[in-house]
């Protein structure tokens, strides 16, 4: 897998680089753990960041210290998000117990990540909830910061204004992550 990895990064690189030698690689976004330390090699290689998508309320710092131990670059968190039943929405990858634990949540998680200093950036899933009829793979998830009718879910956009504010002094160790975990 690594020898794999190693020529199909290598080529995209080796491609984007000709095109534009200045361009910022963020690597492809890997879904949860890395399963395969070679790909995780080969990424880090060639890439100027390491990406991973992260669904869960926690992130685990023993999880990715390995990751920044094995790739000695910056990790992105590419997707991370959390996830209420009460709209009607069928499913959901991080499940909380409401519409106000979904900004509870947001700021437990990005404040955490923030204070880990090898984490450079971090993208909330969307923008918008999924459709109740579903979107092109079935998912219907409540989890975006405005509905489909695009009215903004307060708790969530109220959360994010607060931790966003505060992001520079998290990263700068300057003051400590919000004490209060999501409840489940």
């Amino acid at each position: 897998m690594g020898e794999f990895a190693d020529r199909w990064y290598g080529a995209w690189a080796r491609g984007i680089r000709a095109a534009d030698p200045n361009h910022l690689l963020l690597g492809d976004r890997y879904a949860m753990e890395v399963e395969y330390d070679g790909v995780l090699l080969a990424c880090a290689k060639q890439m100027d960041v390491v990406s991973i998508n992260w669904y869960d309320t926690e992130i685990s710092r023993e999880t990715f210290d390995r990751y920044y131990s094995l790739a000695g670059k910056p990790i992105l968190i590419g997707e991370y998000a959390f996830n209420s039943m009460e709209t009607g929405a069928m499913t959901a990858a991080v499940p909380v117990a409401n519409e106000e634990e979904r900004g509870t949540g947001y700021r437990w998680f990005t404040e955490r990540a923030y204070a880990i200093p090898y984490i450079v950036g971090l993208h909330y899933f969307q923008y918008w909830d999924e459709p109740i009829t579903g979107r092109f793979d079935r998912e219907t998830s409540f989890n975006g910061f405005v509905r489909v009718t695009d009215i903004p879910y307060n708790w969530l956009v109220e959360s994010a204004r607060i931790t966003n504010g505060r992001i520079y002094r998290l990263h700068a160790g300057e003051v400590t992550p919000t004490e209060r975990a999501p409840k489940r």
